[in-house]
């Protein structure tokens, strides 16, 4: 290193080192958060909704666990509505559990960390529509957010083989390739996440033992490859990897005829537009090589920050083939 280079760093820590008021703190700006995520099943008709409201806030020092005071927001008018169709109240709800700090855990905590019911506001029953879904909260000093968002409409799968007896990997590779290719039209901005699970029971003298398990698309390097959020409409199962699956879930079981195999289940999630922007800022646009400081979240809260987004999930049952099955030495159930 040159010496005039070591003598402009050296000046740039003396005058850092000097600096009494630097802090990695911003000036403090309150704000208004709103977050509400629409799921809606393939076939259902009417959907629910649960708006979760909260204010930024301020506290001495770095660590964000020290703040005492509740930031949630219990008192608001909420709004959910299509187009020219009446408006649904969202009432405030007590009534929803979560677990402080495992997603998903059996163990359910009735009351937040502050020591204070967790409150969201919620409505259910309101149709499925495909025009804009407007949300709008006035809270009681009289601050309003907003946003709109669409439903997603669903996908029409179709298959490079349609397996009229059940799926099974015993095709004609020739004429088919050595993979089960599924797709669909995708919509523009979308992002779709694709599941293929194997249902199946072990035979016990007390009681059946229900199971299932995802099937991979791929095996490389000795390693199972399943499907990653993506925004092409197609995905496909490499028929190696899902006999080598279905192989495995056998093993320990010395009886291979006490496995009753039950269905496959296809299920294609698709996230709206704005769902889909929020999931990639969070993940940086799927770059695991890039390292992004200060990246922007998305946000389509009017008013505020937040995310207000939609899900649908379209789900389809496979039979699977009888012979294919017996190859194994299991059963169809």
């Amino acid at each position: 290193m040159r010496k005039a280079d070591i003598i402009i760093i050296a000046a740039f820590i003396l005058v850092i080192g000097c600096e009494e008021n630097f802090s990695p703190k911003e000036e403090f700006e309150k704000q208004y958060i709103a977050n509400c995520i629409i799921g809606i099943g393939g076939d259902q008709s009417k959907f629910g909704a649960t708006v979760h409201l909260a204010n930024t806030y301020d506290l001495t020092g770095l660590n964000p666990e020290l703040n005492q005071v509740d930031p949630t927001i219990t008192e608001a008018d909420v709004q959910l509505s299509f187009p020219h169709i009446n408006e649904h109240t969202l009432m405030p709800d007590t009534s929803i559990f979560y677990h402080p700090f495992i997603p998903d855990s059996i163990i359910w905590a009735d009351y937040n960390r502050y020591g204070n019911p967790f409150i969201s506001f919620t409505a259910s029953g309101i149709l499925v529509r495909h025009s804009p879904l407007q949300l709008d909260v006035e809270l009681t000093n009289g601050k309003k957010l907003s946003a709109s968002t669409e439903l997603p409409r669903g996908v029409f799968l179709d298959y490079n083989y349609d397996y009229p007896h059940g799926f099974t990997t015993r095709v004609n590779t020739w004429k088919y390739g050595d993979y089960w290719e599924i797709t669909w039209d995708a919509v523009e901005g979308s992002m779709y996440y694709v599941t293929l699970t194997l249902n199946y029971f072990i035979e016990t003298d007390s009681a059946n033992n229900y199971r299932s398990v995802e099937l991979p698309i791929d095996i490389k390097d000795g390693k199972e490859v399943f499907p990653k959020f993506n925004y092409p409409g197609k995905v496909r199962y490499s028929f190696n990897a899902v006999t080598k699956k279905f192989e495995s879930i056998s093993e320990g079981i010395e009886d291979k005829s006490k496995i009753y195999i039950v269905d496959m289940r296809l299920t294609v999630t698709e996230l709206n537009k704005d769902l889909s922007s929020y999931y990639s800022s969070l993940n940086g646009f799927f770059d695991e090589y890039s390292v992004r400081l200060d990246e922007q979240i998305y946000s389509n809260i009017n008013g505020g920050i937040g995310i207000f987004g939609a899900y649908k999930n379209t789900s389809v049952k496979h039979f699977v083939d009888g012979i294919f099955v017996d190859s194994f030495g299991y059963r169809k159930y």
